[in-house]
């Protein structure tokens, strides 16, 4: 979490490059602004079309996700879709794939959401649960919005609540992935019906309780 490693909690300090189009970075959004915390973390937000990130190479035919206002088609160059986007206002990245490069990152998966550290100009995380966990606990002296205090990791409840993400993971978020992005029908019938049988558990969980936890 922030704190370790040097990575200490503070306003302003921190940046997060995210888009509206992922669902992982979806939840960390709707963190920063349930708590308040627009004023302490910055934000870019990408468009919602993939683009060539290399658009000049010929062998390079990476796409991901890229900072601009303006519409534009998809990757593929069917429809038009508004700039919902923002441009980077500390790096001045083009690409996502940007940042990572100027972390010397060697994975070459350039992922949505990353929590940037301005200081040491490196990435400080790049999954959407630990970036949630860190600003739900370590930046509630900056937070201002409705649920200030609010923690999505009360120190009571965490054994209940990692247990409950690991199926809920593999099981249902994981799974619609794995089912839309399938490359063979195999593929998808053993992820679908891993997924079927998840949605069947949290729907039987849910009749009788009203919250997954506690």
């Amino acid at each position: 979490p922030t704190g370790r490693d040097g990575f200490r909690a503070m306003a302003g300090r921190y940046h997060l490059y995210v888009s509206s189009a992922c669902p992982w970075a979806n939840r960390v959004i709707a963190v920063v602004f349930l708590k308040g915390l627009q004023d302490c973390v910055t934000l870019s937000a990408a468009h919602p079309t993939w683009q060539r990130t290399r658009p000049y190479s010929k062998h390079d035919l990476h796409c991901g996700w890229l900072f601009s206002t303006e519409a534009m088609p998809n990757v593929i160059g069917k429809g038009m879709f508004r700039g919902n986007g923002t441009t980077d206002s500390v790096n001045g990245a083009i690409f996502l794939r940007d940042i990572y490069e100027f972390a010397h990152d060697e994975t070459g998966k350039y992922s949505t959401p990353v929590l940037w550290d301005k200081y040491t100009n490196t990435i400080v995380n790049n999954e959407s649960s630990e970036i949630v966990r860190m600003l739900s606990s370590e930046f509630n002296e900056w937070a201002t919005g409705p649920l200030a205090l609010l923690s999505l990791y009360p120190l009571s409840y965490r054994t209940e609540i990692d247990l409950a993400n690991e199926w809920i993971y593999k099981g249902i978020n994981d799974c619609v992935y794995k089912c839309g992005f399938a490359k063979t029908q195999a593929a998808y019938d053993e992820s679908i019906k891993l997924l079927e049988l998840s949605l069947n558990r949290l729907e039987e969980l849910l009749s009788t309780n009203r919250y997954v936890i506690g």
